[in-house]
C-alpha cells in the first residue's frame, strides 16, 4: 500500500485516508514550508504517473481489514496530484468503488486549468486549493515555484475552479512570519481572495519540519487576526442578501465579527442608517469595534 497513509483526524476534513498519485516529491513547487523536505528538481508538465488499477487495489487491500471510522478519502501525498493526468481516471474510480467516502483534492492551484483536471472536478466533493500570496515577489519567496509559474496563473486557476466546480471550494492559505505577512500582502491577498469566493478558508502556518528553517511560524495571536480578518472574504450566503434581521445579525456578529460592507450586504438598509445602528449598539456595549490590517470590525458582545 506504498500510494496509502493514514486515517489522520485532520481538523479539516475530520478522519481522512490520504492517497497519493503521484512519486515521491513529485512536485512543480519547492515550498519553504514543506515537510517532505527542499526538492532536488521541479516537475513542471504533467505526465502518467501511478494509475486508477494501482489505487484501487491498494485501496482493497486496506479496506479489507479496516474497521474503523472514516469521513473523507483525499487526493493529496507526496507531491501535487495534478501533475498525474491519470487523475479524472482515478478521482473516478475512487467514487465509483467507495461513494460512501466524500473525495477530496488538496493542490497547490497550477494546473486546475488543463483537460484531465479539470474532466476530474466532477467526481470530487470538496477541492482545496492553496494560494499563499498574490504578489509575485511574495509568492517567489513562499512557493518558489518552477520557471513560468507566477501567482496571476494561481489565481486564474482558481477562477476556472470556481466557475466550473459545483463542490465545495475551501481555499488555503499558509503564513511565513515576516515572509508573506506584510499588511500590503495580506491587504492584497484578502481583495483577490474575496473575488474568488471559497467556500470556507483555511489559515495555516508552520506546523512540523519545514523543508527550508528560516520558514518559522506566525504567533498564535496573529493567527487568530488572520482569522477573523480573512472570514470576511468567504462566499456569502446569496439567500440570506439583504434579509437579515438585526437579532440575527448580532448572533452572527458575536461568533463571526464582520466589517461594514459584509454588514451592509445582509441587511435592507443603506450605510449611513447601518453606521447608525452600530454607534447605537456601541454606546449600549452591544457591539465593539476591533481594527484588522487597518480595517474597522464590528463584535457582538
Amino acid at each position: 500500500m506504498k500510494n496509502i497513509y493514514g486515517p489522520v483526524n485532520s481538523r479539516r476534513l475530520g478522519y481522512s485516508l490520504g492517497v497519493s498519485i503521484v512519486p515521491q516529491k513529485t512536485c512543480n513547487f519547492d515550498c519553504i514550508y514543506c515537510e517532505l523536505g527542499a526538492g532536488q528538481k521541479k516537475t513542471a508538465k504533467p505526465d502518467y504517473y501511478i494509475t486508477a488499477e494501482e489505487i484501487i487495489e491498494d485501496l482493497k487491500y486496506f479496506f479489507a481489514s479496516f474497521n474503523g471510522k472514516l469521513d473523507f478519502i483525499t487526493i493529496t501525498g507526496y507531491g501535487e496530484p495534478t501533475l498525474n493526468k491519470n487523475i479524472a481516471k482515478i478521482a473516478k474510480a475512487i467514487k465509483t468503488s467507495y461513494p460512501q467516502y466524500k473525495l477530496t483534492l488538496l493542490t497547490n492551484s497550477s494546473f486546475l486549468d488543463i483537460p484531465e483536471v479539470i474532466e476530474s472536478y466532477k467526481y470530487f466533493d470538496v477541492i482545496m486549493p492553496s494560494l499563499d500570496a498574490v504578489s509575485e515577489k511574495t509568492f517567489k519567496a513562499v512557493d518558489l515555484p518552477a520557471e513560468n509559474f507566477t501567482a496571476s496563473k494561481m489565481v486564474e486557476n482558481i477562477k476556472i475552479l470556481r466557475k466550473n466546480f459545483s463542490g465545495l471550494l475551501e481555499l488555503e492559505i499558509l503564513f511565513c512570519d515576516g515572509i508573506n505577512t506584510s499588511i500590503e500582502e495580506l491587504l492584497l491577498l484578502h481583495k483577490t481572495v474575496k473575488e474568488l469566493m471559497p467556500d470556507k478558508i483555511w489559515i495555516n502556518t508552520v506546523v512540523r519540519g519545514p523543508a527550508y528553517s528560516y520558514a518559522k511560524p506566525i504567533s498564535n495571536q496573529l493567527m487568530e487576526s488572520l482569522k477573523v480578518f480573512f472570514g470576511t472574504a468567504v462566499k456569502p450566503d446569496e439567500s440570506k442578501k439583504g434579509k437579515i434581521r438585526l437579532e440575527e445579525l448580532l448572533e452572527k456578529l458575536r461568533s463571526s465579527p464582520m466589517d461594514l460592507e459584509t454588514i451592509k450586504y445582509y441587511l435592507d438598509l443603506n450605510e449611513r442608517e447601518i453606521e447608525e445602528i452600530l454607534f447605537q449598539y456601541e454606546k449600549k456595549n452591544i457591539v465593539k469595534k476591533e481594527i484588522y490590517f487597518g480595517i474597522i470590525f464590528y463584535r457582538g458582545l
